[in-house]
């Protein structure tokens, strides 16, 4: 069955043999209702053997042929060639074969398809993959949070680049990219957006990348905030990328679904000084240990001790920290997390020998493949291509059509977050539309940023502190247990300026809610 339009009339051309098994024809619907027919028509033992598309205006429609059949079926659509053929393979592997192909042209430009696997560099032996294994911990391993045996010395978890392998072929992996679909997540940072730039799943020179790169378009760096609400399971270093942080994220009900992974952040130019010399640099040689030095001679981190001054671009403040006491505990979209950096070789730019600096924050985003049980790295974009293929603006909404996967940004752009709602009172300071102080004491009122925190629950169990800024961002959160009754907990703000805040208990969903003063 094919079909063309003839002086502005569309027509159809059939062919035909001789049989006496049941069949159909159904025409002019789009996909969705198309598969709901393809669903009926196979209950009813009828099998599609035949597939047609065509534009009615702006709207594709899709025209089939079915005839009996009892045998196994699949059908495949809207994708590239890179996706297809992986389709075709992992069916194939299945016992199904292809009987029938149709094609038509996307409005995504040729240079901006086919790129979410990584191809083989021939002159190297084997294929070349791409899986990076951060070190395993306490709470990090591939499995749920919490489940985690003790890790040996040497075992790393392992985020792979998102491949299926077919006998010895490799092919992109339609079951993590087609399931990386929950809008969840949110810029990485509180930087406005028109000072920021970022690239996309390949490199600008045609690399592969797995990630995104986020910079300040006049260098320098900036805080880093959790892309989603989720539990910090790893901070450490890591001998390529410096600095990394872990957080798990949950969907619903299901655990551990999603994870991203910050990398190259700052921890204190002494402490990053003394791990790249101590961890970083007894695992390089070549021209990779050679200029890896020569950048830390030249930043003011040589090998003696006594001679150390890290400088203030390369290597950040004694202030620019990460919080090491958020592993383990839940943050909120928004919430700082780090500073951006440019640790390990991997983050400093150097190993080619240049010493600029290359202050930036490198997130991956990984999804648990329900098939496999295994992590793999997705495109929040949806796009997998080269930044020219992306929205130019950090925050610009998503319209190319090259965003052929599903899009995982929050409300199906990427932003900030949604900051609690707030209103004015007498003094014009924000305070939560939805205040309830009953229940919840905070003393000494002002403070200095000491604060004891006196609660009364209904019941014992889990309940969350967060303090938020005026602008309703979270600056401080914890875990704690309560019991029945009255419960008593000191809090320690030291790294807070004078200013006002809002206390929320979040106990069980029941939220808890004062204003208090820190004064210095």
């Amino acid at each position: 069955m094919a079909t063309y339009v003839s002086n502005g009339t569309r027509l159809y051309t059939g062919v035909w043999r001789a049989g006496t098994d049941g069949y159909a024809l159904y025409n002019g619907v789009t996909y969705t209702d198309f598969v709901a027919k393809w669903t009926e028509l196979a209950a009813q033992n009828l099998r599609l053997i035949n597939v047609s598309s065509y534009l009615s205006g702006t709207t594709r429609l899709y025209i089939g042929v079915w005839r009996s059949g009892t045998d196994a079926y699949a059908l495949w659509n809207g994708t590239d060639w890179e996706s297809t053929t992986s389709k075709w393979a992992e069916l194939g592997s299945k016992s199904l074969r292809l009987i029938n192909l149709e094609t038509y042209d996307s409005d995504c430009a040729d240079n901006c398809l086919n790129h979410v696997l990584m191809p083989d560099n021939v002159s190297t032996n084997g294929r070349d993959t791409y899986n990076y294994g951060i070190k395993a911990g306490t709470y990090h391993c591939e499995g749920l949070p919490g489940t985690c045996p003790i890790p040996d010395p040497n075992a790393v978890v392992y985020y792979r680049w998102p491949n299926l392998k077919v006998g010895s072929t490799y092919y992109a992996r339609n079951s993590v990219l087609f399931d990386a679909k929950d809008r969840i997540f949110t810029l990485p940072f509180k930087e406005t957006a028109s000072n920021m730039s970022h690239n996309g799943w390949l490199y600008s020179n045609g690399t592969w990348h797995h990630a995104l790169d986020y910079s300040k378009k006049v260098v320098g760096t900036f805080e880093v905030t959790a892309a989603a609400p989720g539990k910090v399971i790893y901070i450490g270093w890591d001998n390529w990328s410096g600095n990394t942080m872990v957080i798990s994220h949950n969907v619903g009900r299901k655990t551990d679904v999603y994870r991203t992974i910050y990398m190259h952040l700052r921890n204190g130019p002494l402490n990053d000084c003394d791990k790249a010399w101590s961890l970083t640099v007894p695992t390089l040689d070549g021209t990779n240990l050679t200029n890896y030095k020569n950048y830390l001679n030249s930043t003011g981190c040589p090998l003696t001790v006594a001679q150390r001054n890290p400088d203030q671009p390369h290597w950040g403040t004694n202030s620019q920290k990460i919080n090491m006491a958020l592993l383990n505990t839940t943050v909120a979209a928004g919430q700082v997390i780090g500073w951006a950096g440019s640790t390990g070789p991997g983050g400093c730019g150097c190993t080619d020998g240049t010493t600029n600096e290359n202050t930036h924050l490198h997130i991956f985003y990984a999804h648990r493949d329900p098939t496999d049980s295994k992590w793999y790295f997705f495109d929040p974009y949806g796009i997998y291509s080269d930044p020219t293929c992306y929205p130019a603006g950090v925050n610009q909404a998503i319209t190319t059509s090259c965003a052929r996967y599903p899009i995982s940004w929050k409300n199906g752009k990427p932003d900030y977050p949604a900051a609690p709602q707030f209103f004015a009172d007498a003094n014009n300071e924000a305070i939560f539309s939805t205040n309830v102080a009953t229940g919840i004491s905070i003393t000494p009122n002002p403070s200095v940023g000491n604060i004891t925190v006196t609660y009364n629950s209904e019941q014992a169990g889990k309940l969350n502190l967060t303090v938020y800024n005026k602008a309703g961002i979270a600056v401080f959160n914890r875990n704690e247990n309560a019991i029945a009754g009255s419960n008593t907990y000191q809090l320690n703000l030291p790294s807070l300026i004078s200013g006002v805040y809002y206390l929320e208990v979040n106990n069980n969903g029941i939220k808890t809610r004062d204003k208090f003063i820190i004064s210095k």
